[in-house]
């Protein structure tokens, strides 16, 4: 059987360390995901840390226990896509008079923020292999 699959059964029958085993067997692979998609590391971090509450608070709606992986890569791209969309609405409610002057920054942000939307919608239409 694969290890995955003995853990997520162990989790869901109340063995709280193995969900310990599988946060340190994925963090890294959920960290460097979040941190490649959002390009900032506390944004990664934030993302790590609810993919991690999330998987946990729906491990029982995951059908084939021996794709956690795959799961929780997908789990990864939704929080990214969430984040930055939050961030994209923040940024359009701040009042020009908020903005920091000299206009290259914000322009600059924009791009890399078009930039990454466009990233995200590439590799959601990515097949999960």
């Amino acid at each position: 059987m694969h290890q995955d699959s003995i853990l997520v059964q162990e989790i869901l029958t109340g063995n709280n360390e193995a969900f310990g085993d599988l946060v340190r067997k994925y963090y890294t692979l959920v960290y460097r995901q979040g941190e490649a998609m959002l390009r900032n590391q506390q944004d990664a971090q934030y993302v790590t840390q609810d993919v991690f509450v999330k998987a946990l608070e729906n491990l029982a709606s995951l059908q084939d226990y021996s794709s956690f992986e795959v799961w929780v890569r997908a789990i990864v791209r939704h929080e990214c896509q969430n984040r930055f969309r939050r961030s994209k609405e923040r940024q359009a409610s701040v009042p020009s008079e908020e903005l920091p002057d000299g206009n290259r920054g914000v322009e600059d942000d924009m791009v890399l923020s078009e930039a990454l939307g466009e990233v995200i919608s590439a590799i959601d239409e990515l097949s999960e292999t």
